[in-house]
């Protein structure tokens, strides 16, 4: 519950918003949303030790860091008056530079210690009821924050909005130490067996495959939380009340979808919740791209789109994350397989936003028709996204799911 609302207040569209008001160009905006994925490779040396530490210990203190880390945000602003854009961008790198460390580091913790303490026969629906409590708490957070958006005017709304949600997240970080397990490994392994291990993982076909397929659904999905609110903002006229305000529709459609998701996963597979997940996600981008056109009230169309988003996601997360902990990572090999999957996959994440902005910049200016659709800079991003997420159903349209089998 307090991760949600921090996510929202701290790591939304909130950011992204804040980010514009000091004035960065979309590709700035989008490597500063990248920066905190560039430090996952170093999940690949660092799985033994953590797992020495004992992976609940390493996520507690590591998680707890930072949101100290990121409260450091809140000073951008003042640099941005004392020194200037320049100064304030490279403030803000360092700031996500180290926070994204110590994502890394809490997050390679945190999967092998998701697998060992939620039984597989109930995995879906624990992950289904997680995301109907978190977005529960999200709306309260989107509804509080547009309200503070709406009433107040530059630097110091967004200071409160993500100070408050610093300070959520640090006591949800508490509240995760009664959970069991995570315990230190009695058996230490070396680097050289770890790197033999992690090779093992590589050569695994089936799990390689996994890999590029959440490879590619992150290259097509990276770069939606960073500008899709920009593209409500300048080409749709949206407010910025307004656009933090539509990620409750997002959450209404986790809400409402979310435990079907997750019933359906763990008594049919996770296949299918997966590729269910994918087909509707294609209807995302496309429907953006429509939104233009459509007429009438933008607030009303970029609220459906917003709920069919937050439903789409919902499956393809509990249908990708249930197939990772049931049927991709062996549980006797965890360690090494999660830190695989974890630094190609934040490898990819980095990249997205980063390559999203490219396309912007090179998009700029673009307009026209194209058989009575009209077309701008935000077009290629799109287009490019959807074709992505097809890309994505075709492979994991190959991928094994050993609990659809076993039922």
């Amino acid at each position: 519950m307090f991760g949600s609302a921090y996510g929202v207040l701290v790591l939304g569209s909130v950011f992204v918003l804040f980010l514009d008001e000091l004035g960065l160009p979309k590709e700035r905006i989008g490597l500063l949303s990248g920066l905190i994925f560039l430090p996952g490779p170093i999940a690949l040396f660092i799985a033994p030790y953590l797992a020495r530490l004992g992976f609940k210990r390493s996520l507690i203190l590591f998680y707890g860091g930072r949101k100290f880390v990121a409260a450091a945000l809140l000073l951008t602003p003042a640099v941005f008056s004392t020194w200037g854009p320049a100064a304030s961008f490279f403030f803000a790198s360092g700031v996500m530079l180290a926070y994204g460390v110590l994502r890394v580091i809490a997050e390679t913790a945190f999967y092998p210690w998701l697998q060992e303490y939620v039984p597989n026969s109930v995995r879906g629906q624990y992950m289904a009821t997680c995301s109907i409590v978190g977005p529960l708490v999200g709306m309260l957070a989107v509804a509080w924050s547009g309200h503070v958006m709406d009433a107040g005017s530059g630097f110091g709304r967004y200071q409160l909005v993500m100070g408050v949600g610093c300070i959520l997240g640090f006591i949800g970080v508490l509240l995760k130490l009664p959970i069991p397990g995570g315990a230190p490994e009695a058996v230490r392994t070396d680097q050289r067996t770890h790197f033999r291990q992690m090779k093992a993982a590589v050569d695994d076909r089936a799990f390689r495959r996994f890999l590029l397929g959440l490879g590619i659904l992150g290259l097509a999905t990276g770069g939606w939380s960073t500008f899709v609110p920009l593209y409500l903002k300048e080409t749709i006229g949206l407010d910025a009340g307004d656009v933090v305000g539509l990620h409750k529709w997002t959450l209404t459609g986790t809400l409402l979808s979310s435990y079907v998701w997750g019933f359906a996963a763990d008594t049919k597979g996770s296949k299918p919740v997966l590729m269910a997940g994918l087909i509707l996600m294609v209807l995302a981008p496309l429907g953006w791209m429509a939104l233009p056109q459509l007429g009438g009230d933008g607030n009303t169309w970029a609220a459906l789109l917003a709920g069919l988003s937050g439903v789409a996601m919902m499956g393809y997360s509990i249908g990708h994350e249930r197939l990772l902990f049931v049927s991709a990572v062996p549980p006797e090999q965890k360690t090494e397989y999660m830190a695989v999957f974890y630094a190609v996959t934040q490898i990819l994440m980095t990249l997205s936003p980063y390559l999203a902005g490219e396309v912007l910049v090179a998009s700029q200016g673009l307009s026209g028709t194209v058989r009575g659709f009209a077309i701008d800079e935000y077009t290629p991003f799109f287009a490019g996204s959807m074709c992505l997420i097809i890309a994505g159903l075709w492979v994991f349209g190959g991928v094994r799911d050993s609990s659809q089998e076993a039922g």
